[in-house]
């Protein structure tokens, strides 16, 4: 993602729209199997800032995302498990 700044400096403030897709790319990416640090680099993130988004999301969801979150992490992470 192209990163865009103001002639001060900043980066333009994200509407409540643009802030949602981002929360929905980064979520699909990781429920794709990609590491934070990836998705990270795709969105102009920190690896760790996408982590926090990634458990926001899942605390402001019902007990059942939380649960599906928990398989997702498995399956992406057996690979790592198994060495």
């Amino acid at each position: 993602m192209m990163q865009l700044t103001q002639a001060n400096g900043k980066k333009p403030r994200r509407n409540a729209l643009e802030r949602d897709e981002r929360r929905l790319r980064i979520l699909a990416g990781a429920e794709a199997g990609r590491s934070y640090a990836g998705i990270g680099r795709s969105e102009g993130l920190s690896g760790e800032r996408v982590r926090q988004i990634v458990h926001r999301a899942i605390d402001e969801d019902p007990t059942e995302v939380k649960l599906h979150h928990a398989r997702l992490q498995l399956l992406r992470l057996g690979p790592a498990l198994r060495l």
